[in-house]
């Protein structure tokens, strides 16, 4: 997650920096130096969008792979202790029982 925040910053900073880059860079541009260089712009947010987008995915399956991991290890310590039956069975049951 940090790795993530850390990236979100650098790419905002980029984006800064290259913001003003152009705005400085436009003045004296023509219409087809602008053209190109709003070009090479969205690939470059494009790259970013692309790159945040796939860390994201990453990170999600990374924490969906760890709490299937951690089910499966209450299974485990449940089934060690003897309990077959979820917690929330188990309550109903006494209150009921």
């Amino acid at each position: 997650m940090t790795e993530t925040v850390s990236l979100f910053a650098c790419t905002l900073h980029s984006l800064s920096t290259i913001t003003n880059y152009v705005s400085h860079l436009l003045l004296g541009f023509s219409f087809c130096q602008m053209e190109q260089t709003m070009d090479r712009l969205q690939g470059k947010f494009q790259a970013i969008s692309e790159q945040l987008e796939s860390k994201h995915i990453l990170l999600k399956n990374q924490m969906g792979t760890r709490i299937h991991g951690l089910e499966r290890n209450v299974t485990d310590l449940m089934t060690q202790a003897g309990t077959d039956e979820q917690p929330d069975e188990q309550r109903l049951r006494q209150s009921t029982g």
